[in-house]
């Protein structure tokens, strides 16, 4: 029905939407190529040996970039090769093998299960009938719900330098090297910080937003985290469908929670960065909402969220196959860190008597969510690449405007993670007897590996100086420095003269 609905668009509107998408990539090819900057020398090389096959070495740098015009024949002859009988349809899933798809117009269990003689993996296949390829070939209607995309929104039109406008130009002092200069602190208020820096030197019309929603709530507890991690992956997966334009015309997101704050990022051409970053908070409220009313209502995002569950529960059980030094450096944060939640607790509340109990809801994720990203928070961004003071504002008031709307945290309010100190040997004598005393180092924690296969140890040895307001800016750079130079001198040693 979908390759229906496009070859009705080429045979009867030759020049309508289809020409207008080929227009559209042609312009994004183009603007692309015009602002690409530096990346791996290694990744070009590849790249451009690999397009030797198709283009002369007088046109390899511009390659695909140069689109030519668009040829309603072309397109004609290529969706007519797009045809069941071209087709090759593979469908994965786990639970294939337990139980068949359900209402499938043809399926592989008429064949039986065969294994693959490398890897072992299972398979089955069938051949598509001609009736079932007729009638794909020439659907009988087309599903309502299939429609084409509109023009892409994201697509830059204004790619102009702000350092060139005639104020930028009339604060330019060629005497300061505006590579060394710091973003300016615009906005200071109780609920947000905004910094901004202009760019003078690389001269793209790209820009990046970040922003930190810093929230007492996330870490509150094993549950807390849970969702809110949960919460992430939704909203993740939920997203795709909202800023793939985006995506394509050059601009990205990010989203990500961490124990103390929720991080949101968004770059790209500078001009559609703002309406980015609109689109992807206001589509986190409305998220929000549709979760809070329930699975009845959204049948469809309770399966994205059972599964964000599972993947969840997946990697946070997938932590004790992490190699032995991993192990050995998480060990020493849930012992010198505070406050701190292991693992084990995460997956008490996905998995289990107690998950039984009290399991997680889509609703109640929702509202913890809705807590750590609406509640009591403060913020703090940056704004840096092609866009002013002026711009950079505007950004701040989107903040607020669709963030900060409660009144913010006080000081004591804002959560702090804390390292503890080791005690020394007379204080590892007092609390865990005199033993300790002979030992050279007092303290020793063995773990054992979970996995019988694991063949590799680890040995993780904790020096602790002084704390960082004890060190300083300088005490902190020097203790780097001495770190660089050690883990230098000892892969030498390990990895080329005794490896």
């Amino acid at each position: 029905q979908w390759l229906a609905l496009i070859k009705d668009a080429v045979l009867n509107d030759p020049h309508g939407v289809i020409e207008q998408y080929h227009n559209e990539m042609k312009v994004l090819a183009a603007t692309s190529f015009k602002f690409r900057e530096n990346g791996d020398p290694t990744s070009f090389c590849s790249s451009a040996a690999e397009r030797l096959f198709d283009y002369e070495p007088s046109k390899l740098l511009l390659g695909s970039a140069n689109a030519g015009e668009y040829d309603v024949e072309v397109e004609r002859a290529f969706l007519k090769r797009m045809t069941p009988e071209n087709s090759l349809i593979i469908i994965t899933g786990p639970e294939l093998e337990e139980k068949e798809l359900e209402g499938a117009a043809v399926s592989a269990s008429e064949d039986t299960w065969q294994t693959e003689e490398r890897y072992g993996g299972k398979y089955r296949q069938v051949r598509i009938s001609e009736d079932l390829a007729k009638g794909w070939n020439q659907p009988a209607e087309i599903d309502p719900r299939l429609r084409l995309p509109g023009l892409n929104e994201f697509i830059p039109e204004d790619v102009s330098l702000r350092c060139d406008d005639e104020e930028s130009k009339a604060t330019f002092d060629p005497d300061v090297d505006y590579r060394e200069e710091h973003p300016n602190l615009i906005v200071d208020t109780p609920k947000l910080r905004m910094w901004h820096k202009m760019d003078r030197t690389f001269r793209v019309p790209k820009t990046s937003i970040s922003l930190q929603l810093t929230s007492p709530n996330i870490y509150r507890s094993p549950r807390s985290i849970t969702l809110n991690r949960i919460f992430q992956k939704v909203l993740q997966d939920d997203l795709n469908s909202y800023v793939y334009d985006a995506s394509v015309a050059g601009c990205n997101y990010r989203v990500s929670v961490a124990p103390s704050n929720y991080q949101l990022s968004v770059s790209g051409y500078s001009e559609k960065l703002p309406h980015l970053l609109d689109v992807v908070t206001s589509r986190i409220a409305s998220l929000i909402e549709e979760m809070k009313e329930g699975e009845e209502a959204h049948p469809a995002l309770e399966k994205i969220f059972s599964k964000s569950k599972d993947d969840l529960l997946r990697q946070t059980k997938n932590y004790v196959y992490d190699s032995p030094y991993e192990t050995a450096t998480y060990n020493f944060r849930m012992l010198l860190e505070t406050p701190v939640w292991h693992v084990r607790d995460y997956i008490g509340e996905m998995e289990g008597p107690g998950a039984e109990a009290e399991p997680l809801t889509m609703k109640e994720c929702a509202e913890a969510a809705e807590e750590c990203l609406f509640g009591r928070t403060k913020a703090v961004s940056l704004c840096i690449g092609n866009i002013d003071e002026k711009g950079s504002k505007e950004v701040a008031d989107l903040i607020t405007n669709n963030f900060l709307k409660k009144r913010p945290l006080i000081e004591d309010e804002t959560p702090r993670f804390r390292s503890l100190r080791m005690p020394n040997k007379a204080e590892a004598m007092q609390i865990f007897g005199e033993s300790v005393g002979s030992r050279e180092v007092p303290i020793v924690y063995e773990d054992l590996a979970h996995s019988e296969s694991e063949e590799n140890n680890a040995v993780d040895l904790m020096m602790q100086t002084a704390s960082s307001f004890e060190l300083g800016f300088e005490g902190l750079a020097i203790q780097e420095l001495i770190a660089s130079m050690a883990y230098n001198s000892a892969f030498n040693q390990l990895r080329t003269k005794e490896q």
